[in-house]
């Protein structure tokens, strides 16, 4: 959640604190967040002389300099990052968008350290 709201993808930073309010009301962490969301929708509305409250959700920002998402891996899986697996990888991508490679790179941990204290 907090890397959500740290590349700047508000809405389903948004989206996912409001579900996470709902299964666990009260919880300090989710609390923490919603401060920080609000903080940054403050902070990204206030230069167009709008006020963030009133802004559709919908047209809060969701696209940021980078957005990853984690899924589990499981044991029936291939090694994807196998010389075969990105070498399987670049011919199918070959096929859709010619002009892209799929490599293997190390991204940082997405956590931050801005946390707003109440």
């Amino acid at each position: 959640m907090t890397g959500l709201i740290n590349c700047n993808c508000l809405r389903s930073a948004f989206d996912y604190n409001t579900r996470a309010s709902k299964s666990f009301p009260g919880l300090p962490s989710v609390e923490a967040n919603q401060r920080l969301l609000n903080h940054k929708l403050q902070a990204h509305f206030e230069p167009v002389s709008k006020i963030w409250s009133d802004v559709d959700v919908s047209d809060y920002p969701d696209k940021g300099l980078v957005r990853r998402e984690l899924y589990p891996w499981n044991e029936y899986e291939p090694d994807r990052f196998s010389v075969e697996s990105i070498n399987f990888l670049n011919e199918e991508m070959a096929i859709v968008a010619p002009l892209l490679e799929v490599k293997v790179a190390q991204l940082p941990l997405l956590s931050g350290k801005d946390e707003i204290s109440s």
